[in-house]
C-alpha cells in the first residue's frame, strides 16, 4: 500500500467517478485503475461496485474510506509541518512582553515551547503596553504579550490569561478585612496608580468614574513593588490586577476582590495583515493549542 494508492481511493469517493479522479490527480484513467487494483488485491476486498455506471462505495469500500482519508490527512498534515520546521531553522522570533510573564506564567509557556522547539530562537523584550501597539505596527517586533482592552482595529490575538481589577489597602486599613468592596467605598481615600504609561491607569480611572466619581491620585509609578510599598506603609489604597498584585505577596498589604466586575485580558498579540513566517506559524499555533485549554 502507498500513498498514490489511498489518494486515488479518496480522489474516486470524493468526485464519484474514476475519469472525474484521474483529471484532478493528472493521471491516466488507466494508472488510476491500476492503483485501486493493487490496493484491492492487497487488501483483499473490493472496494468500489463496478456492476453500476455510476461509481459507488461496496460495504468494505465504506468500511475503510473514513481510515483513507484520515491517512491521507495526517500525510498532508505531516509535509506542512515538516515545511515550516525546516524554515524555522535558524530563525528568531521577537516578541514584546509588558512586565507580568511570572504573574501570568508566561515563563512557563516560553519555556515549554522553546523545549518542544529548541530551533527557534525567541527574543523577548519587556516594556509598558502604551509603547507595545505602535511598534507592532512598526514591525519592530513579531508578537507581543499585553493587555488586549485597549487594542485598535488591525489586531490578531490569543487570550493567555484573564485577570479582574482588585483593591490594595494595607494590612491596619479600616477595610483591610472585608472579603469584597466596591469602589464607592474607597471614594475618599488617596488613590496611588500604576502610571499611563501601564494601560491600567486609564482601567482604574474608569471603573471609579463608572461609580459616579473621580479618585484623587497622589501618586503614579510604573513599579507594582513600589505602590505596594507605600500602600503596606498606609499612603492611600491603590486599584491593580488581582492575580499580578498577589504575586508580589506584600506582608503588610491585603488584596481585595472588588463587588464590580472589571476584567483584563492578557493576549499574544500580531498585527493582522503581517503574513506568519513559518517559526512564526508553530509559536502561534503553540499558544492557540494552549489558549484552548484555559
Amino acid at each position: 500500500m502507498d500513498l498514490d494508492q489511498l489518494r486515488c481511493f479518496v480522489e474516486i469517493v470524493d468526485s464519484g467517478s474514476f475519469s472525474e479522479a484521474a483529471d484532478r490527480l493528472f493521471m491516466t484513467q488507466s494508472s488510476v485503475s491500476k492503483r485501486i487494483q493493487a490496493l484491492e488485491k492487497e487488501l483483499k476486498v473490493e472496494l468500489f461496485d463496478r456492476s453500476r455506471r455510476k461509481c459507488r462505495l461496496t460495504e468494505a469500500g465504506e468500511l475503510l474510506c473514513g481510515d483513507a482519508k484520515r491517512m491521507v490527512e495526517l500525510y498532508r498534515h505531516m509535509t506542512e509541518t515538516a515545511a515550516a520546521y525546516g524554515e524555522r531553522e535558524g530563525q528568531e522570533l521577537r516578541i514584546a512582553s509588558i512586565p507580568v510573564m511570572a504573574q501570568y506564567d508566561l515563563t512557563g509557556l516560553v519555556a515549554e515551547f522553546s523545549g518542544f522547539h529548541p530551533g527557534v530562537r525567541l527574543h523577548i523584550r519587556e516594556m509598558e503596553g502604551a509603547d507595545i501597539a505602535a511598534r507592532l505596527k512598526q514591525q519592530e517586533f513579531d508578537f507581543a504579550f499585553m493587555r488586549t482592552e485597549h487594542l485598535e482595529e488591525g489586531f490578531a490575538w490569543i487570550k493567555v490569561a484573564e485577570d479582574r481589577l482588585a483593591a490594595a489597602v494595607g494590612a491596619s486599613h479600616p477595610l483591610a478585612g472585608r472579603r469584597r468592596l466596591s469602589l464607592a467605598e474607597l471614594k475618599e481615600e488617596n488613590f496611588l496608580l500604576l502610571g499611563q504609561p501601564t494601560l491600567l491607569y486609564e482601567t482604574g480611572i474608569q471603573a471609579c468614574r463608572q461609580e459616579g466619581f473621580t479618585p484623587k491620585v497622589t501618586y503614579t509609578g510604573e513599579r507594582m513593588e513600589t505602590i505596594l510599598g507605600l500602600v503596606g506603609r498606609n499612603q492611600g489604597i491603590s486599584l491593580m490586577m488581582e492575580r499580578a498584585a498577589a504575586y508580589v505577596r506584600h506582608d503588610d498589604v491585603r488584596i481585595i476582590p472588588l463587588r464590580e466586575e472589571v476584567k483584563s485580558t492578557v493576549g499574544l498579540v500580531r498585527l493582522r495583515r503581517k503574513p506568519l513566517s513559518g517559526p512564526g506559524r508553530i509559536f502561534w499555533n503553540f499558544i492557540y493549542e494552549k489558549g484552548q485549554q484555559l
